[in-house]
């Protein structure tokens, strides 16, 4: 007994410990605020977005702050407005004279924050001129891939070739890309070459294993803010002499494919609660103990056009291992879960002070048992096929100096196809996050009905510390 607590505590600390790991990592400058449509005569140019020079080098420098010390020998014939460009155009100069000391121009007066920002628009520009299949998010027509950024910016030709906004927010005629977009990924993180914990996903169930935390521009996902969350909790009554401990959760790791539209995430699955009593109280002693492994994979459907419908497809093998009825179940699901920008899974962040989405997604559950279990579940554990679909809303507050607060109400409901069993699950959370990022927070829910998983009955209000990743 001493080892399987010990075991759920160690991986709740690994799950927190995870999430709270990421907050170093960096944001980008938006991507909305740097392109601009393209005003010019060229034809195969028309009704696109294009990168403003003088946008993009304000927000870069905004990010990657470079000291004038560091700056002034490539900016001293500059104009003050032309300064900017300048910097980012000159960057591999000034990186060159800050860490070179065998240079004859060696800059001693930089900063060693000089040459890390440096480094850090060099590889952000880097980034986003990698072909659009390989994550980058603008392209230069012609078959100039990876032209360097600063060859764009310093090029006062009027007939150069422009970059194109592949992915740009509004008006990209490229298609759109919500903010759910399940590779979205900073410059800094994911495939990009970031740490190597960027890919860890935490979560409470497997249903947004799919969802990444940031966009490709580096901004947060604004989705990452309804993801389910892992549960650790622990309550004694002393009214009732009851006392309940309970650790929910599941970890996985994405592995992205180069098209950035597909990725397969393993993960590993907990669920155990336990319920004790003392010898004069009324309530009922009560455990759940369960395991699982399983793989999703994940096809994301941009569709076409600016208001296409962009569907997301799971696929999920799971393996569920119960120790309490010594049961074993192999499960094959299917989730679709269709995306509209500003709505339809997918928040619209034009309300305030919450941002509300509707969440719709649609389910096809088998499942056999490779073993059945002890004599008294067996009977009730039954082969089954399963189908129906996940409603409800989600809600999150905007702004920066109001609480960091979301709701969430859900109802599953699934048909069954094969078997006896039907799924009906109401499941709702209300959780206040101390930090902006919401990796951690406190939350209280309030669940009823047949859980989809283990097709058990619950019924529970609770207090939690809870996480996600």
């Amino acid at each position: 007994m001493f080892g399987r607590v010990a075991a759920c505590l160690s991986l709740a600390a690994l799950l927190i410990t995870s999430a709270a790991s990421a907050a170093t990592v960096s944001s980008q400058p938006v991507q909305d605020k740097i392109c601009k449509p393209y005003v010019g005569k060229r034809p195969d140019y028309q009704h696109k977005q294009v990168v403003d020079r003088q946008a993009f080098a304000d927000s870069t420098i905004a990010t990657y702050s470079i000291s004038e010390d560091a700056y002034a020998p490539v900016t001293k014939d500059v104009t003050a407005d032309q300064k900017s460009i300048y910097i980012v155009g000159r960057i591999d100069t000034i990186l060159e004279d800050c860490s070179n000391k065998t240079l004859k121009t060696y800059n001693a007066k930089c900063a060693k924050s000089d040459i890390d920002n440096a480094q850090g628009i060099i590889g952000y520009m880097a980034h986003f001129m990698l072909p659009a299949s390989q994550t980058g998010t603008f392209t230069m027509p012609g078959g100039k891939y990876g032209e360097p950024f600063q060859s764009y910016m310093l090029d006062t030709d009027s007939q150069r070739d422009e970059i194109v906004c592949l992915l740009a927010t509004g008006t990209a005629p490229a298609g759109p890309v919500a903010s759910g977009d399940m590779n979205a990924t900073s410059a800094t993180g994911g495939n990009a070459g970031g740490p190597w914990y960027s890919n860890f996903r935490v979560r409470g169930t497997t249903d947004d294993l799919y969802l990444d935390r940031d966009n490709l521009d580096g901004t947060p996902n604004k989705n990452f803010n309804s993801a389910s969350q892992t549960t650790l909790s622990y309550a004694s009554d002393a009214v009732t002499g009851k006392t309940t401990g309970t650790i929910q959760g599941v970890v996985g790791y994405a592995f992205k494919f180069p098209d950035r539209l597909s990725a397969l995430i393993p993960y590993l699955g907990i669920n155990h609660q336990t319920v004790k009593v003392t010898p004069t109280s009324a309530a009922k002693a009560s455990a759940t103990d369960t395991y699982d492994i399983g793989l999703v994979g994940a096809v994301y459907d941009q569709g076409q056009g600016e208001h296409a419908l962009i569907t997301v497809f799971n696929v999920r093998p799971d393996y569920l291992m119960d120790r309490i009825g010594k049961s074993k179940l192999a499960t094959l699901s299917l989730q679709i879960v269709p995306i509209r920008t500003g709505g339809l899974n997918d928040y619209n962040l034009k309300l305030t002070p919450f941002a509300i989405k509707g969440i719709v997604d649609f389910r096809l559950d088998s499942g056999s048992y490779l073993d059945r279990g002890v004599p008294s579940v067996a009977p009730a554990n039954k082969d089954y096929l399963r189908a129906g679909s996940q409603v409800g809303l989600a809600a999150v507050t905007t702004g920066t100096n109001v609480p960091q607060v979301s709701l969430s109400s859900t109802y599953t409901a699934l048909a069954a196809i094969r078997g006896k069993i039907k799924i009906g699950y109401f499941s709702n959370a209300a959780t206040y996050y101390p930090n902006s990022n919401k990796y951690i927070g406190l939350t209280l829910t309030y669940t009823n009905g047949r859980r989809e998983d283990t097709a058990k009955r619950e019924q529970q209000v609770s207090i939690s510390l809870t996480s996600k990743f």
